[in-house]
């Protein structure tokens, strides 16, 4: 608390000088809304509505964390706030007989929310309260490679291994809660090699917006290279892409974050050839709900990467490259929808630890008018907590909102939407992270992964048309596990927008149909059976087939298609590619719109089932997925509506949402563990924030690495090998030949060692290898946690020897599914049920001594 009163105190006597022209952060000040505050009383571009809010911000704060009503002294006059700015951010100012205001505020108790006289909806947030608790694990020494040393959790601990045990081809679906560390599943790959793997080469990240593919280039900041390869007509853009097209090919390019469209086109190329030398090492999709949310309609190219997934796979030169999904809330339909696209070869498994957001206060008001909603929507802004976002459906409602909080006097402000430009959209992005910007109004995509913790306000004056959108939104706030607060304001014209979103655009079977045939009338031949399509095919006589809408329907044709499993999505390399003619390899932006634009007006696919032209067949596997992406589309709005009816805790609405059910993948149902920060029926019924920790489903993968042959033969063909060091020299000497021992175990293949923590802190410093390979680490042995690896398992000198019967029983077993496990023990160490029996006597086979390794000259 000292440090907090601490911090008061300086911006109180900053507020009080009146100098903002110099006014400059001290040594000291760390909290992120008195940093705010300074940086915009030091800023030109900041109004005295803004000064307000943040004020306010401090003094509700304070006042919540030593419940008392605090106050502040800042001067009034030309240029400074007036009596009625500070009020209208409910800011009480008496002005003073020395010119200066006397600042307090008390909480908001809007007459328009429910309970909202007995419950203050913004005292836990101003508070930040902390609201989710996870349990870090202790790191592997590799994650230095990140700046880390721990795990943030166990979720990310078994991602991450997971991600590295992955076999080459396989298909790993994450699911881990916002800000449990899923990016670093994807940027560990720019750093290691897969276990039991000595290729490297590039990862590509497919990410649905430009501003995610921007945070994730700042997010690797040791890596000196552009790694954001979007659009744009730039030259600076046009520049770095040039840079990382050439990287790819040539191999220097260790990851690559992109939207679907630039893979599918400019990117296309380069991708092609790094696969046909062997240099693709993972292909990544992060936010993979926007698979299904989006791919149905207006990202068709989402769901349009899973045919050029299956023709890379078959381009790989030697080892086949990983496909990693990630996400943090996916519903059962969203799963099938993945597992149908990207499951084959397969194996296709699952790791998940997910989380229902414990941090947001859930709270509703609904309007009788429009202009009713705009006065509640303002009021809203000027009390509550910064950064705030302000979320619209539609593009008009966001300009319009911005233009009216800028008239209101608002200046630290801005708008994203899809119709924002690419330059203005990363100059925004930029200030929105570098905390310039107070007021976020947006459409939906704005956020979406991008890693702002702070954000304590999520306003919506709309109605998302589904749940999941709703849920994605919030999430935006309280990343840095604090509590926020979720506000949404609508009146029933905003409830009909969001029935008539929520309507998918599927198209109909007749109409599909007479698509397919017309593009299947005009197809050509491929090798091996398969066929392309031209997209600009009309469906009937039409003026202009290659309008956008019209071959935007004819790739949805194909997806569904796709989805039903009368045909398979595929692809084909591009020419080959020759990275000595200049016009190809430095230029492939204008390669793409120029000269290969033709290429992108057909879609190759594969024919699986050879009634694909009749009726009754699309009347059956076609009509099926239609309605059952309908019904799901339909039962997220339905689960929207019980939420605004509050009749049951939010949790247990969100829980039906996203417990998946469908046992095919893992062998059992993915657990979610339930939490609520605050909802309707909670405050009626007196139930204060709850939360309950995530439980991962652990590392799927089974046995897949090898060990050496040279280790093999001394396994004697059994499970169990032990090797027994003189316990009776110093402990220097035993540290010593530890490490000897460790250090040739990784050559032969261990990947998996169980070692006490002080010894791994040595190992830290003596063994540098551990932190350039992907090795696991455990401070105790717990077979059904630990990955099916070659692992060791050290005893220090007077430890005693757990699971002695269980190793002494595989020591004498010979099972190809056990895990080649090699024990490290003192010479002394005795078998516990007969005292004075000296193991390393016992034990006439699998076992090696120290003297025999020095005499091989092994250690």
């Amino acid at each position: 608390m000292k440090s907090l009163v601490d911090e008061f105190q300086i911006v109180r006597e900053l507020l009080l000088s009146g100098d903002d022209a110099s006014c400059v952060a001290p040594e000291g000040i760390s909290t992120p809304c008195y940093l705010r505050l300074i940086q915009a009383l030091g800023n030109t571009n900041t109004s005295n509505l803004d000064i307000c809010a943040l004020t306010r911000h401090i003094l509700r704060r304070e006042s919540e964390l030593t419940s008392v009503q605090q106050k502040l002294s800042m001067p009034s006059g030309s240029g400074k706030p007036s009596k009625k700015e500070w009020s209208l951010c409910g800011v009480d100012a008496t002005l003073k007989p020395n010119g200066n205001f006397v600042l307090k505020t008390e909480p908001w108790h809007p007459s328009w929310l429910p309970l909202a006289s007995e419950i203050c909806p913004e005292a836990e947030a101003y508070a930040e309260r902390r609201r989710r608790h996870i349990d870090p694990r202790p790191g592997d020494p590799f994650l230095q490679n990140l700046g880390y040393t721990d795990y943030i959790c166990a979720g990310q601990q078994d991602a991450i291994r997971s991600v590295l045990l992955a076999p080459p081809g396989s298909t790993l679906l994450i699911n881990l809660p916002t800000g449990e560390g899923k990016s670093a599943c994807a940027h560990i790959l720019c750093k290691l090699p897969f276990v039991g793997s000595k290729s490297g080469g590039v990862t590509i990240v497919v990410v649905p917006t430009t501003a995610l593919a921007l945070d994730q280039q700042r997010a690797i900041q040791d890596i000196c290279y552009p790694t954001a390869y979007r659009g744009g007509v730039e030259s600076e853009i046009q520049s770095q892409n040039r840079s990382i097209w050439e990287g790819v090919i040539k191999g220097t390019q260790k990851i690559v974050f992109t939207s679907p469209e630039s893979l599918l086109s400019g990117l296309k190329r380069a991708v092609y050839g790094a696969a046909e030398k062997g240099l693709l090492k993972a292909l990544v999709i992060d936010e993979t709900h926007i698979v299904d949310q989006w791919g149905d309609e207006f990202r068709s190219s989402f769901q349009e990467l899973s045919g050029m997934r299956r023709a890379l796979l078959r381009s790989c030169a030697g080892e086949k490259f990983r496909t990693v999904l990630m996400g943090a809330t996916l519903t059962e339909h969203t799963l099938d929808t993945l597992k149908t696209l990207f499951g084959q070869p397969g194996p296709f498994t699952i790791v998940s630890a997910a989380q229902l957001r414990p941090e947001p206060a859930y709270w509703h008001s609904y309007c009788e008018t429009e202009e009713s909603k705009i006065d509640r929507v303002v009021e809203a802004i000027n009390h509550l907590p910064r950064p705030l976002i302000l979320y619209t459906t539609r593009v008009e409602d966001a300009n319009f909102w911005y233009r009216l909080l800028a008239q209101q006097g608002y200046a630290r402000l801005d708008v994203m939407t899809g119709s924002t430009p690419t330059r203005k959209r990363e100059a925004t992005i930029q200030n929105w992270s570098a905390g310039l910007i107070d007021i976020m109004v947006a459409t939906s995509a704005f956020g979406l992964g991008i890693d702002k913790r702070d954000v304590r306000s999520v306003v919506h004056a709309c109605i998302p048309e589904t749940l999941d959108r709703l849920y994605q939104e919030v999430g935006r706030g309280g990343r840095d596990g604090n509590a926020s607060v979720s506000l949404v304001i609508y009146t029933l014209s905003d409830l009909e927008d969001a029935k008539s979103i929520n309507q998918k655009a599927i198209i109909s079977v007749d109409k599909g149909l007479q698509r397919w045939k017309k593009l299947f009338n005009r197809k050509e031949p491929l090798e091996d059976g398969r066929f392309k399509v031209l997209i600009s095919v009309a469906r009937k006589f039409q003026h202009n087939p290659t309008s956008d809408l019209n071959m935007q329907w004819n790739v949805r044709t194909l997806t569904l298609m796709n989805r039903a499993g009368l045909i398979a999505l595929d692809d084909q390399p591009p020419a080959p590619i020759d990275t000595g003619e200049k016009s190809e390899a430095t230029d492939p932006g204008s390669t793409y719109q120029d000269k290969y634009k033709e290429s992108v007006m057909w879609r190759v696919i594969d024919i699986l089932n050879n009634a694909h032209r009749d009726k009754k067949v699309w009347e059956d596997q076609v009509e099926k997925v239609r309605k059952r992406t309908s019904q799901a589309s339909a039962y997220q709005l339905k689960l929207l509506s019980e939420v605004l009816n509050e009749e049951v805790c939010i949790s247990k609405v969100l829980a039906k949402a996203y417990v998946l059910k469908n046992s095919d993948y893992s062998g059992a149902q993915t657990p979610i563990a339930v939490s609520c920060g605050g909802c309707g029926y909670c405050r009626t019924h007196g139930r204060s924030p709850y939360t309950s920790a995530p439980l991962s489903t652990g590392i799927p993968w089974g046995p897949n690495i090898a060990i050496s042959d040279k280790l093999v033969g001394d396994f004697t063909g059994y499970n169990v090998l032990a090797l027994f060091y003189d316990a009776t020299s110093k402990n220097s000497d035993q540290l010593q030949i530890k490490t000897k021992f460790l250090k040739w175990l990784l050559h032969q293949g261990v990947t998996c060692v169980v070692c006490s923590e002080k010894l791994l802190k040595y190992f830290r410093e003596k063994v540098p290898e551990i932190a350039r390979s992907p090795v696991f680490f455990y401070s105790s042995y717990a077979q059904s946690q630990m990955p099916k690896v070659p692992t060791a398992v050290f005893y220090d000198a007077g430890q005693p020897i757990d699971n002695l019967q269980t190793w002494l029983s595989k020591m004498n077993r010979l099972d190809a599914e056990e895990v080649p496990t090699v024990l490290i023990m003192p010479q002394d160490a005795y078998d516990p049920e007969q005292p004075g029996h000296q193991l390393y006597r016992y034990l006439s086979c699998n076992r090696l001594m120290q003297d025999e390794l020095l005499e091989r000259e092994i250690l």
